[in-house]
């Protein structure tokens, strides 16, 4: 009986179900989405990186002005992340990493929120005082806002690239070998 369901199998082989183009379309729109995110969220990064260095090593029409460019590119985060998780697909990525993605895109608002908060909180103090003083003294409290709040989506992207297999699991140490005497 196995031999002939071996000779049926080879005889008549099984055609490969395709996904119809509109598949394929929307999932390569959903991982430009989430790259866009990604690019978006490491302008931020390297906005706070120059500021800081503005902050502790510039002058303060120097701290000024990477302060506008870190607001700047906050507001940009904020409306990619908006238009990035409307043009995530909600079904198109294989079922096993379909919950990876759902939770990445159900954080999404909190990223956009983060934008919002820093943009205002780093125009507020520019307005404040346009010499810079201000903006400043709230380094550590802009640092802290941006460290603290990209963590969550961090370990999303982390889950993400781990369900597509762009990402091997961390593998626990090998115990350490005894010398040889």
């Amino acid at each position: 009986m196995n031999v002939l369901l071996l000779a049926a199998a080879l005889l008549f082989p099984q055609q490969q179900v395709a996904r119809p183009p509109a598949d394929t379309a929307a999932l390569a729109a959903s991982r430009q989405a989430i790259s866009q995110v990604g690019f978006s969220v490491a302008e931020v990064r390297s906005a706070l990186e120059l500021f800081r260095r503005a902050v502790f090593n510039g002058t303060l029409p120097e701290t000024v002005e990477r302060a506008q460019v870190l607001r700047r590119r906050c507001t940009e985060l904020e409306t990619t992340v908006r238009t990035a998780r409307a043009a995530i697909c909600p079904r198109c990525f294989r079922p096993s990493a379909q919950p990876s993605v759902d939770r990445y895109r159900g954080g999404l608002p909190d990223v956009a929120q983060l934008g919002t908060r820093c943009a205002a909180l780093v125009a507020r103090r520019l307005r404040a005082d346009s010499t810079g003083a201000a903006v400043k003294r709230e380094v550590r409290t802009v640092t802290q806002m941006i460290v603290a709040g990209l963590q969550p989506y961090e370990d999303r992207v982390h889950a993400i690239r781990l369900a597509l297999g762009l990402e091997v699991p961390n593998q626990p140490a090998a115990p350490a070998r005894r010398p040889r005497n």
